[in-house]
């Protein structure tokens, strides 16, 4: 998928989700794309969505729960996104 077509459903996705079904309320009005080796928070959040992600893919391997063990306590809520 191409950054735009991403960015898309990203948008529609957070609109859905966050914006108040009335349309009056938005939380989120825009959706902006970063590299995350330019913005140390965005490399935070995807350091730790990959620690995340790395503990549920295939087959076990060694160290492969170390990292979520460490963000473990700060964690509320996981989903899998987009959906297959």
């Amino acid at each position: 998928m191409n950054p735009h077509g991403f960015k898309r459903q990203l948008r529609s996705y957070l609109g859905r989700k966050v914006n108040e079904p009335d349309g009056q309320t938005r939380r989120i009005r825009k959706v902006k794309l970063q590299d995350s080796g330019r913005n140390n928070l965005i490399q935070l959040a995807d350091m730790v969505c990959g620690a995340v992600a790395r503990s549920f893919k295939g087959k076990r391997r060694k160290g492969q729960r170390d990292y979520r063990r460490v963000i473990a306590h700060r964690e509320i809520y996981v989903q899998f996104w987009p959906r297959k």
